[in-house]
């Protein structure tokens, strides 16, 4: 009796949750070749650029979760970019939040991002060139 009960609870909480989230958007892949997607397959060769703030601490995964730490100023965007062109890369994407949480946006969901970071400015200066 006293599990037919838990049961009952759980799928009653279940269903409350499950009629009160929000219809998501799906994004199905694409059943015909497009332009664009012919134009990107020729592009063949691309990068994935994984920048956070770990990459200011040298690290591949850490527990930090102060937006300070980001400080960008050794990394040679130049030099980036010139391996790039020299491997043939196309294109590149840049990883905007990765493993550490850490996002290179204006987060309204946390405080654990770029604008809360004293490097806001340098990043400008790095990626645009300007003075």
């Amino acid at each position: 009796m006293r599990n037919s009960i838990l049961i009952l609870l759980a799928v009653l909480m279940l269903a409350f949750v499950s009629f009160g989230q929000k219809k998501v958007k799906t994004h199905l892949p694409a059943t015909q070749k497009t332009a664009a997607l012919a134009e990107w397959e020729s592009l063949r060769f691309g990068a994935f650029v994984h920048f956070n703030d770990n990459s200011c601490l040298v690290r591949e995964f850490s527990k930090n979760t102060d937006p300070a730490i980001f400080n960008p100023v050794n990394l040679d965007f130049d030099a980036l970019m010139s391996t790039f062109q020299k491997a043939g890369v196309k294109y590149a994407v840049l990883t905007t939040r990765h493993t550490s949480g850490f996002c290179l946006w204006d987060s309204k969901m946390t405080g654990f991002d770029v604008a809360n970071s004293d490097s806001i400015i340098k990043l400008g200066k790095l990626i645009w060139g300007k003075k």
